[in-house]
C-alpha cells in the first residue's frame, strides 16, 4: 500500500506523505515503500466522569478528556456525546495531541434532567480516520430530588417536604412551599420580627381611679400571638392571623381604673417551630397618675 499511489486509507496522504507508511511517524526520512499498510494506527482514549443533577435540571456541556495513548501525533479527532437514548451530532474537535498529550474539553449538549430521580447512562465515543473502530468511555448521570420534594424526612422533625417549615420562603405559610429548596432543615430558618409594634397611651397621665386608654400596632410578615397586660388589668390576647400578614392592625382598650402608677406591657411572639428558637418581641409604657388630694 505505500507505494502503491493509491489514498488507502483515505486520510489524503499517499506513499510517502502518509506518515502511516514512515518507520517513524514523526520523521517523513523513515519512509518505507515495502509498508504493506498505509494506516497509521491512531489510538485515542476518552474518560468521562459522572455527574450529579437534581430533578428538572438543564445540563449545556459534558466535561470530558482525550488522551493520544499511540506514537502518532493528531491534528483533529471527532467525537459524539449519547445520553440515554439520544446521541449528539457527531463534532469534529481541531486539537493538535501528540504521543501521551490530553485534550480537556466541556461538549455541548442539551439534556434536561426527568422528573423521575435515577440513573442515566452517559456515552462519549472518540474515532480518527485512522483509528479502526471508535473507542468509548461511559459514565453516570445521577438524577436526584431536591430534599424538598424527594418524599424524606431529611431533618428528623417529622415534617416532609410541602409541610416542612424548613421548605417554605415564609415558614409559616404553607403556600411558599419551594420544592426546588435542597435543605429540609429548620436552623436555616430566621424569623423575622414585626415590621412595625407599638404600644402608646392617649394619656402619660390619668387622674386617680381612672382608666388608662392604651392602643396597640402591629404589622408582621409572621403570625404572631399577643398579649397585653399589666396593673390589675386582666391580660388579654388576641392573634395577628396568618390572614393579616402584611396589614396593619390597630386597635384600642382600656384598662381597669387604676389609683397608681402602672406599666403596661405588649409582647407577641410567633408560633413555635421545632428546632427553631423564637424570640418574643416586646413593648411597654408607663401611665402615672395624679395623687389623690384630700383636705384637711
Amino acid at each position: 500500500e505505500c507505494s502503491d499511489a493509491v489514498d488507502n486509507d483515505s486520510d489524503r496522504l499517499v506513499d510517502a506523505l502518509d506518515p502511516g507508511c514512515w518507520t517513524d511517524p514523526t520523521d517523513p526520512t523513515t519512509y518505507n515503500p515495502s509498508d504493506t499498510t498505509e494506516r497509521t494506527y491512531v489510538t485515542l482514549e476518552p474518560t468521562v466522569p459522572d455527574i450529579n443533577l437534581f430533578v428538572g435540571e438543564r445540563l449545556s456541556d459534558v466535561p470530558f478528556s482525550t488522551r493520544n495513548t499511540g506514537t502518532m501525533p493528531i491534528a483533529a479527532y471527532e467525537y459524539t456525546i449519547r445520553i440515554g437514548a439520544r446521541s449528539e451530532a457527531p463534532v469534529t474537535r481541531t486539537a493538535t495531541l501528540r504521543s501521551n498529550q490530553t485534550d480537556s474539553i466541556n461538549g455541548s449538549v442539551s439534556f434536561t434532567a426527568p422528573s423521575t430521580p435515577g440513573p442515566v447512562p452517559l456515552r462519549v465515543c472518540v474515532t480518527h480516520p485512522d483509528m479502526t473502530v471508535p473507542v468509548c468511555d461511559t459514565a453516570t448521570i445521577n438524577v436526584r430530588a431536591y430534599q424538598c420534594a424527594d418524599t424524606r424526612d431529611n431533618d428528623s422533625d417529622n415534617a416532609i417536604d410541602r409541610s416542612d417549615p424548613g421548605c417554605r420562603t415564609n415558614p409559616y405559610d404553607p403556600s411558599t412551599y419551594d420544592p426546588t429548596d435542597n435543605d429540609e432543615s429548620n436552623s436555616t430558618i430566621i424569623v423575622p420580627q414585626p415590621t412595625i409594634m407599638t404600644l402608646t397611651a392617649r394619656d402619660q397621665v390619668v387622674r386617680y381611679d381612672t382608666p388608662a386608654n392604651l392602643t396597640y400596632r402591629v404589622q408582621a410578615t409572621t403570625p404572631l400571638n399577643c398579649r397585653l397586660e399589666g396593673g390589675s388589668m386582666p391580660a388579654r390576647t388576641f392573634a395577628y392571623s396568618l390572614a393579616n400578614i402584611g396589614t396593619l392592625v390597630t386597635s384600642s382598650v382600656a384598662s381597669n381604673n387604676i389609683k397608681s402608677t402602672q406599666t403596661f406591657t405588649l409582647t407577641c411572639t410567633p408560633p413555635a417551630i421545632l428546632g427553631v428558637t423564637i424570640q418574643p418581641t416586646t413593648r411597654t409604657v408607663q401611665v402615672e397618675v395624679i395623687p389623690q388630694v384630700q383636705e384637711i
